[in-house]
């Protein structure tokens, strides 16, 4: 089953707070936004930055230099690289994944 054009892939609304005052929404405009760059240039390490946004984007901010972003960007990478599971599957914050 395909995606009919009415449906629009998550990537492309997810949001991610609001960048320089204004509300931003999907990856491609967060990376221009959050990095200065194209999502396709992004590094591994700002993937996973962006993608520890989503559970709290304007709390997870990078411009905020936020110390909670790095520790929750540390814990998608130890889950990455098989370093640890969820304790469960609401385990949204990874707490198992924590150094």
């Amino acid at each position: 089953m395909g995606l009919s054009k009415t449906h629009t892939p998550f990537f492309n609304i997810a949001y991610f707070g609001n960048c320089r005052g204004n509300p931003t929404y999907g990856f491609r405009p967060a990376a221009r936004c959050y990095f200065g760059k194209e999502f396709k240039n992004l590094s591994e390490a700002e993937f996973v930055r962006l993608t520890a946004m989503l559970i709290g984007p304007n709390h997870y901010n990078p411009h905020g230099g936020s110390k909670e972003l790095a520790k929750r960007a540390g814990r998608i990478e130890n889950l990455l690289a098989g370093r640890c599971t969820p304790v469960e599957n609401r385990d949204v914050y990874l707490k198992a994944c924590q150094d």
